[in-house]
C-alpha cells in the first residue's frame, strides 16, 4: 500500500469518526422534529421507523453530535420532550430553529456533552438541562429555565433569555462560569453560584440573584435588577452601571455580606437617597465604604456616581503643582 492510498483511507476514517451521529437534512416534511425522514444517522441512511419519538433517547449507532445545521426546512414547533442521549452533545446551527411553541424540554447527554447555538440560528423551548457544557454565539436562546452541572456557561453577541425558574445548578456545591457579551433576561432569581459572571459591554435584566457569586460589569454594561443577596459581590468599572430597584434591603448582607464595588466613574441606582445611607456599609470605592465617607459618591438624584476621594485629588493636585513650580525654576 502506497503512501497516498494510506493518507486517503486515514483522511476517509477521520471525515467518518466526525460526522454527526444525527444530521437534520430536511428530508421528510421538513418540519417534524421526530419524523426519521427528516433525518440522515452517522452511516448515512434515513433511521429506522420508531427510533426518534419525543420522551424516548434520541441517539445513532456511534452516538455523539446531533446536528441541526444544515438542509431542508427547521423543526419550529416540536411537542414532548426531546432527549437526545447518553453521551450526545447538541448543535443548532446555520440559522436553523428549535422551537416548541409549548415549551416543551430539551435534555442532554451528561458528563462531557455540549449545546451548542451559533450561525444565527434559534433554540427557543423549555427546560434545558443534562448538558454539561453550553456555548451560545450569534444567536438568540429564548429558555424556561436553564439547568447547569458546573461547567461551561459562554454566551457571545446573543440574545440570552431564561424564565421564571431562571437558572439553576443540578448539583449543590457546583459553580459555573457565564460570559455574556449581548444581553442576558431572566424573570426570576438567578440561583446557580457562580464563579464568574462577567457581562462584557451587555445590557442584563435579572429579578434577582443569591449566592456567593462574584459578578462583574465592564465595557459599558447595564444591569437592571430588584435584589442582591447571600454573599454576591459586584464588581463595576468606570464606564458601567447597576441599578437596584428593590426597596428595604436590596443590597442584603443579614447572613453573609453581598458587596458593590465601584471604580471611579461607575454609577449605581437605588430606589431612593435613603437606601444608600442604609446600605452604605456595602458599598465601596476603591476599598473605601460610603458609611466611612459619604464624599465618595456624587448623587443625580437617586443615581450615584463613584468620585475619587478628596485626599486622592488633593494628592493628584499637589503632584501637579509641583511640576509646574520645577518648570518655572
Amino acid at each position: 500500500m502506497n503512501k497516498l492510498t494510506t493518507y486517503a483511507l486515514m483522511a476517509a476514517a477521520s471525515t467518518a469518526t466526525s460526522q454527526a451521529a444525527l444530521t437534520w437534512t430536511g428530508g421528510g416534511d421538513a418540519i417534524s422534529l421526530y419524523q426519521e425522514a427528516n433525518w440522515q444517522d452517522d452511516q448515512g441512511s434515513t433511521p429506522g421507523a420508531n427510533t426518534i419519538n419525543g420522551g424516548a433517547d434520541i441517539t445513532a449507532d456511534t452516538g455523539g453530535l446531533i446536528e441541526i445545521s444544515s438542509g431542508t426546512g427547521t423543526p419550529s414547533n416540536f411537542g414532548g420532550t426531546f432527549q437526545t442521549g447518553s453521551g450526545n452533545s447538541l448543535t443548532v446551527g446555520g440559522g436553523k430553529t428549535l422551537a416548541s411553541i409549548g415549551r416543551s424540554d430539551v435534555t442532554g447527554g451528561g458528563a462531557g456533552t455540549t449545546l451548542t447555538v451559533e450561525g444565527g440560528a434559534t433554540l427557543s423551548v423549555g427546560d434545558v438541562s443534562g448538558f454539561e457544557n453550553h456555548s451560545f454565539t450569534d444567536s438568540t436562546v429564548n429558555l424556561s429555565s436553564l439547568t447547569t452541572s458546573g461547567g461551561t456557561l459562554n454566551s457571545t453577541n446573543t440574545s440570552f433569555t431564561a424564565g421564571t425558574a431562571a437558572i439553576n445548578d443540578a448539583t449543590t456545591g457546583n459553580v459555573a462560569s457565564l460570559n455574556v457579551t449581548s444581553s442576558f433576561t431572566s424573570n426570576g432569581t438567578v440561583g446557580v453560584v457562580f464563579n464568574s459572571l462577567t457581562l462584557d459591554g451587555a445590557t442584563a435584566s435579572l429579578t434577582g440573584m443569591s449566592g456567593d457569586s462574584n459578578v462583574y460589569l465592564t465595557n459599558g454594561s447595564t444591569w437592571a435588577s430588584t435584589f442582591l443577596t447571600q454573599g454576591v459581590d459586584v464588581f463595576i468599572d468606570a464606564t458601567s452601571s447597576l441599578s437596584l430597584a428593590g426597596a428595604g434591603d436590596p443590597i442584603n448582607s443579614q447572613a453573609v455580606q453581598t458587596t458593590i464595588n465601584l471604580e471611579v466613574g461607575a454609577q449605581l441606582t437605588l430606589a431612593s437617597l435613603e437606601e444608600f445611607t442604609e446600605q452604605g456599609a456595602d458599598i465601596f470605592v476603591n476599598g473605601v465604604s460610603f458609611a466611612n465617607d459619604t464624599s465618595i459618591l456624587s448623587f443625580n438624584g437617586t443615581t450615584a456616581t463613584a468620585v475619587p476621594e478628596p485626599t486622592s485629588s488633593v494628592m493628584i493636585g499637589l503632584v501637579g503643582l509641583g511640576f509646574i513650580l520645577r518648570r518655572r525654576r
